[in-house]
């Protein structure tokens, strides 16, 4: 039962469904490592729709644009600002920038069209291993605030949620055979370094650069797929 809350949790966190009410009595660390399995239910809508238009637009939707938003935050971040503490003030001011709008619109397109491209075993993983970002990207790094979304997700990660949630994402990446495991060691790899560049560029995690591994993520994703013709 507690595990049934945490998925109900993960899926009220991260996507516009909400189903009943939030579950106090479920640890965070928990409820984060569930965030995969919120990926393969998109990830299954995603396959069922099956035309990449279509695909495109319940992705955005599924999600409200959430991560997208983080996205174009990050990139106005380090397009418009010289230090640390500039770039997370950026991050906070609610117009988009000309480099914020540039890399959502760059995004989209890519994944467009590398849908197009893939199987429904690619597309299926591409959510499932975003997702995998959140919970690896913030163990590899630090919180760049004392407070916010990125501090209460890392505060919450640790070895233990780090390695359910990719045990988690290595048996989705089994319907993809050697692929899908290759997938998700580029996805760890990838995880890593994003880390250390949000360290570098903004002191560490915060919610927008979150937003931002999951999408870099799962168009990488998407790329690897295509390139190995799977």
């Amino acid at each position: 039962m507690k595990y049934l809350k945490a998925l109900q949790n993960s899926i009220s966190f991260i996507s516009i469904v909400r189903i009943g009410r939030w579950n106090e009595d479920v640890p965070w660390g928990i409820t984060i490592s569930f965030f995969p399995v919120v990926g393969a239910i998109l990830g299954g809508i995603l396959v069922l729709l099956g035309n990449p238009l279509a695909v495109l637009i319940a992705w955005v939707f599924f999600t409200g644009a959430f991560h997208l938003d983080g996205l174009a935050d990050t990139f106005d971040a380090l397009a418009f600002a010289k230090s640390k503490e500039d770039r997370l003030k950026i991050m906070k001011d609610p117009h988009l920038g000309t480099f914020g709008a540039v890399s959502v619109s760059l995004l989209l397109i890519s994944k467009l069209h590398l849908v197009s491209l893939v199987s429904g075993k690619a597309l299926f993983l591409s959510p499932v291993l975003g997702r995998l970002s959140l919970v690896l990207t913030p163990f590899f790094s630090v919180s760049a605030k004392g407070e916010g979304l990125g501090y209460l997700v890392k505060a919450s990660v640790g070895l233990r949620e780090a390695v359910i949630a990719s045990a988690i994402t290595f048996f989705f990446s089994l319907c993809a055979g050697l692929w899908g495991i290759f997938s998700v060691v580029i996805t760890v790899f990838l995880s890593y370094f994003l880390g250390g560049f949000f360290k570098e560029k903004f002191g560490g995690v915060t919610g927008d650069t979150l937003g931002a591994a999951c999408e870099l993520t799962e168009v990488v994703v998407l790329a690897f797929f295509a390139l190995v013709g799977s």
